[in-house]
């Protein structure tokens, strides 16, 4: 027997005790008499048990709907004992059975899902909760004679049994908090019958469906309590209190029902609106007909982008902090991401209506997807995301390739110190370890579009300083009153620099050196990378190195500029020039 198998078990066996051993005390009490009397006895406790079970039969996924069910059909039972002769049985049911009236409301204002899901309907079992601790158990301190007036299960024609919790005889008193807790109970039934009827205006036609049943039996209790109120307990009332609760009962089965013949009905009109095979821009109104749901919106999962679309290729937020929507990811046969539906939040409660709907229309998704895919890549997402790709390509040119660069041009040099300095060898070797944990440090960072370690830290000065130390040839240092500035601005002079510089290192010569002059000043930030190396004739195709491009689309993009002048035997000059904003 599985888990919930079991657990299905124990609740019909608990519902069987309890209304085994209500009946029993019922049979030892002379107050119960006739075979209606035990029926209500057994059917009032007996009742939510059996809904519970329905529900977990049905909807496993309620757990909290029939956990209400289960409390609701507990308290009724120790309500029985109200009509025992014991004093302590008879005032404990007394004091705790008022609660399953407040269960009641919770029951009816949580349904379908047994949560509360608005302040509202919290604020009024809240009220109700308070009614019984505030109104109704302080009676039990202060008379010694409580009437059982009310109790739908018989009355006390003699005197009643003893208060046990009586300190006081303050009888006038007791009863003016009965009537006070009588007149809140009805109050607790208007706000469920009001937020019940807000709820119904507000719904979709499948939960209005689903409410309808549940909005009709509580103004059919409201009626029980107000006839109770205006005109005490005789025994038609008191019936029509308990034909009241079991309608509640009754509704919810009625509406859980209603709602599933509703998901046939929806799954009927969304096959036939797939007949017609609907165009891209059709296929939501056939699904928001098919749910009676016109506000419904499918946002299209476009994998080379990252993002949502509608079906025109628009990027589409999904409205993950909205209370009025409701989103249902639908995957494709492989498991994959394939498309999200944006609903009202009342079909949660229906899981496999919306699992349904996503499997019948998923041929339509799935082609919709490559229309909206392709509607992307013309509108520009996907040009977007080859801009990301080449950002990234940029920066590992610019960072991470010069520091490998480097690291080489040492492993040369560690390779011919070998048979002459086998130790100055072994030293330059061991440095390494720390470039190479450098070099994968900074490929990690770009690779997140993350500014490098050492310029975070460090800033514009500390970083350069790092790379003329690290410098493959003699290179020199000089900044002008520098400050902190915005990452993407430090990012462009740092990578010109350092491109500029492996240049050198790679074309200038090996007695040149390097001189890097950085100042901060008149409203600009602004380099120069000189060295005194071969030089070239500028113009000529890739004289000035490949990586000068990414650095003009660098400074350009912050609406700066690069400058390169060389001629040979007259050293190489690279400047550039970055506005700054003047907050």
């Amino acid at each position: 027997m599985s888990g919930g198998s079991r657990a299905l078990a124990l609740v019909v066996a608990a519902g069987l005790a309890l209304t085994a051993g209500a009946l029993a005390v019922a049979a030892q009490s002379p107050r119960v008499e006739g075979t209606w009397q035990f029926v209500v006895i057994g059917v009032s406790v007996g009742l939510p048990f059996l809904v519970a079970a329905f529900v977990m039969a049905r909807y496993r996924e309620r757990r909290p709907l029939w956990l209400l069910l289960i409390a609701i059909g507990t308290l009724y039972a120790v309500r029985v004992g109200a009509v025992s002769d014991d004093p302590h049985v008879y005032t404990v049911a007394r004091a705790a059975g008022q609660f399953s009236g407040v269960l009641l409301g919770w029951l009816m204002l949580a349904f379908p899902s047994g949560r509360l899901g608005s302040r509202a309907a919290r604020a009024v079992v809240a009220a109700g909760a308070l009614s019984v601790a505030a109104l109704w158990w302080p009676q039990f301190l202060l008379d010694p004679t409580l009437s059982s007036g009310g109790e739908p299960y018989g009355t006390c024609d003699g005197p009643c049994p003893a208060n046990v919790l009586d300190v006081t005889d303050a009888e006038g008193v007791a009863r003016a908090l009965g009537v006070a807790f009588r007149v809140c109970a009805a109050g607790l039934l208007v706000g469920v019958a009001v937020v019940l009827a807000v709820r119904l205006h507000r719904a979709t036609a499948l939960m209005r469906r689903i409410l309808a049943p549940v909005l009709v039996a509580s103004v059919a209790r409201l009626a029980a309590v107000s006839a109770f109120l205006a005109l005490g307990s005789p025994a038609w009332i008191r019936g029509f209190l308990v034909v009241t609760y079991w309608g509640v009962l009754a509704a919810i089965v009625a509406g859980l029902l209603r709602g599933r013949s509703y998901d046939a009905a929806a799954l009927e009109r969304l096959v036939h609106g797939l007949r017609v095979r609907p165009a891209p821009a059709e296929l939501e109104t056939v699904l928001g007909r098919a749910l009676d749901d016109p506000s419904l919106r499918i946002a299209y999962w476009i994998p080379q982008a990252e993002l949502y679309t509608d079906a025109a290729g628009e990027p589409l937020a999904l409205p993950e902090s909205d209370p009025a929507r409701a989103i249902t990811p639908v995957h494709s046969a492989a498991g994959e991401p394939l498309a999200a539906l944006l609903h009202d939040p009342g079909l949660l409660d229906h899981p496999e209506l919306l699992d349904a709907m996503a499997a019948s229309a998923l041929i339509a998704l799935e082609s919709n997807r490559l229309e909206a895919e392709m509607a992307a890549a013309r509108g520009g997402v996907i040009v977007a995301v080859e801009e990301e790709r080449r950002r990234i390509e940029r920066d590992l040119h610019d960072g991470a390739q010069q520091r490998l660069i480097a690291l080489r041009m040492k492993l040369g040099a560690a390779g011919q110190l070998v048979e002459r300095d086998a130790d100055r060898a072994r030293a330059m070797l061991d440095e390494l370890g720390g470039d190479v944990d450098a070099a994968l440090a900074e490929v990690r960072a770009l690779a997140h579009g993350e500014t490098p370690a050492e310029l975070a830290e460090l800033g514009l000065d500390g970083a350069l300083a790092r790379v003329v130390r690290e410098a493959p040839i003699p290179a020199q240092l000089t900044t002008a009153g520098l400050r902190r500035h915005p990452a993407a601005v430090e990012s462009a002079v740092y990578f010109a620099c350092r491109e500029a510089l492996q240049n050198a290192a790679k074309h200038a010569g090996a007695q040149a050196a390097v001189e890097i002059v950085v100042r901060d000043e008149g409203g600009s930030l602004s380099f120069t990378v000189s060295d005194d190396g071969h030089g070239f004739v500028t113009g000529q195709p890739g004289g000035a190195g490949a990586g000068l491009g990414n650095l003009r689309d660098r400074l350009s993009a912050l609406g700066g500029a690069i400058d390169v002048e060389s001629s040979p035997g007259g050293g190489t000059r690279v400047s550039g020039t970055i506005p700054l904003d003047p907050a």
